[in-house]
């Protein structure tokens, strides 16, 4: 049975009234990273160890450290009211053993079956076919509770494109940045006139080595200073274990949004080349437009890509 994604503008909407409302709500984004999460067992691929480990900075993270985050993320996703999938992705037809077979494959049934971008199919390598496979298989074969709604995994692009994380920040008392860069709170607190914290989390590994070690060393830490006022509005930038935040957030009153490598963007960083190009229509995706940028004195009107990003359109 196909997932039934919310157009953006609806999605947006839910948001936007869970955020006024200050009532406990978490939405997170599911993508390869997580299902790889997801997939671990004691027979896991010595490849997503490393790629796990290369996100949370451990030399190789343990099977114990990685099922303590599975089981935090499985229960993430029981908890969460909204869910951000990939459409081309989860909606796409695949037969279940398929994931037993070897990467190349796998990734070639992948390339040629899944209605993915077409700068995205171009470059997709058999490993990243693999572990979109992945999320095919470990979303379709969950149980969802009757609440819980979907939408694009793109929503927090949406959220930024379309000015609604603006008005979101513009009307808030307060929030919480879960994030890699605190410069970042000095600046929402000028741009917004909104009272911020920030909690601090190790940047991924492998773009900043010496960033200190997600999990394990910081994962606990951080559940531990979550102690935040009920209706808080907490926004989410923190890889594969800020779904776990959003979850214990959410158990704490609290609003929380996973806009993940929107923060990013905020600092001019393209950490999404993919997303920049086929959605923006920057070439090569090498630079993060400066209406996306949160700066110092950056007016708002300048904030806004309707003509280029419609909020309507649910994918690309």
């Amino acid at each position: 049975m196909p997932f039934p994604l919310f157009d953006h503008a609806d999605a947006i909407e839910r948001i936007k009234a869970a955020v006024a409302a200050r009532e406990p709500f978490s939405m997170i984004r599911v993508g390869d990273g997580e299902a790889v999460t997801l997939s671990i067992d004691d027979s896991a691929w010595l490849q997503d160890l490393d790629y796990l480990s290369s996100h949370w900075g451990a030399e190789r993270v343990t099977l114990a450290a990685v099922k303590e985050v599975q089981l935090d993320l499985r229960e993430a996703l029981r908890n969460a009211d909204l869910i951000g999938l990939r459409d081309d992705v989860v909606n796409a037809t695949m037969p279940i053993e398929l994931l037993d077979r070897p990467s190349a494959e796998t990734a070639a049934y992948v390339r040629n079956e899944f209605p993915l971008r077409s700068n995205e199919r171009q470059v997709l390598s058999d490993i990243g076919g693999r572990r979109l496979a992945m999320v095919n298989a470990r979303m379709r074969e969950r149980e969802w509770a009757p609440h819980q709604q979907f939408c694009s995994a793109w929503i927090h692009w949406e959220l930024l494109a379309s000015g609604a994380l603006d008005e979101i920040l513009d009307a808030a008392p307060a929030v919480a940045l879960l994030t890699s860069k605190p410069e970042l709170g000095a600046v929402v607190r000028e741009r917004f006139g909104v009272r911020v914290s920030v909690i601090p989390v190790p940047d991924k590994y492998v773009e900043v080595p010496m960033s200190a070690a997600h999990v394990p060393d910081r994962y606990r830490v951080i559940q531990r200073e979550l102690d935040l006022e009920p209706g808080t509005l907490a926004l989410v930038g923190a890889g594969i274990p800020g779904k776990a935040y959003c979850h214990w957030l959410k158990d704490r009153g609290c609003v929380a949004l996973d806009i993940g490598s929107v923060t990013d963007a905020w600092v001019g960083k393209p950490s999404r080349p993919l997303v920049l190009a086929s959605r923006f229509g920057v070439p090569g995706g090498n630079s993060v437009p400066d209406e996306l940028r949160l700066g110092p004195g950056t007016p708002p009107t300048a904030r806004r890509l309707t003509p280029r990003w419609k909020p309507e359109r649910a994918r690309p």
